[in-house]
């Protein structure tokens, strides 16, 4: 379902909600079909026993749970709203002609 909602194209010219009901399913849904596909577990399970455990190192690492953590994900969210509703980030930028007429 997940990808038939995120390949399905948005019809133009129709109303909006729909295209923001994508965004919705795709938004609530996704995350967590990817923690109940367990790629982690899926990963260690086919990787040699030699690089296990370097993959285990890696996935329990300090950086990568700031990374994943909720608060990092909140801040990048609000950030991500903030800058694409601001003046600075949305106003036009200058366009140069692609070829002089004389």
């Amino acid at each position: 379902m997940l990808v038939a909602v995120a390949v399905s194209p948005a019809v133009p010219g129709h109303d909006p909600r729909g295209h923001m009901v994508q965004h919705l399913l795709l938004g609530m849904f996704a995350p967590l079909a990817r923690v109940l596909a367990a790629p982690d577990r899926l990963l260690l399970g086919v990787l040699p026993l030699s690089r296990r455990a370097a993959v285990r190192r890696l996935l329990r690492s300090q950086v990568l749970h700031v990374l994943t953590h909720p608060a990092t994900a909140a801040v990048v969210d609000v950030g991500g709203s903030t800058c694409s509703t601001s003046p600075r980030c949305t106003r036009p930028r200058p366009t140069t002609p692609s070829h002089t007429t004389w």
